[in-house]
């Protein structure tokens, strides 16, 4: 048997192929691609397809936006509780690292506020 090579079940390359896609699709960086797969290792692709939201915890430097455009390739509401989640906490970070944080607040009359 020298001289012949064993293939891999042909629907592994294919899904990992189709798993790359989709996060060239969503404009990862192939620094942010190779951080993915090797923090997730072979479970990258069931860990981002159920929860596309922790790659911005997960991952340096990927931002929400990234993860919320590959949710949304994923097929992810806008009204989703997970995405909803998402924003408020990159939000409450992004408040976190400014030197001021504004609060709104409205009066009687429902003029705005800003403290």
């Amino acid at each position: 048997m020298t001289g012949q090579r064993t293939r891999p079940a042909p629907e592994a390359p294919a899904a990992e192929q189709a798993f790359l896609a989709l996060l060239h699709a969503a404009q990862l960086n192939p620094t942010q691609i190779t951080q993915i797969t090797r923090r997730y290792g072979s479970a990258a692709p069931a860990v981002v397809r159920a929860h596309p939201y922790r790659l911005v915890r997960d991952i340096a430097g990927l931002p929400f936006q990234l993860a919320d455009t590959l949710a949304q390739r994923l097929g992810t509401r806008h009204t989703d509780a997970q995405r909803v989640r998402a924003g408020i906490a990159e939000i409450l970070q992004r408040g976190s690292c400014t030197s001021s944080l504004r609060i709104i607040e409205s009066d009687r009359s429902g003029a705005a506020i800003v403290a």
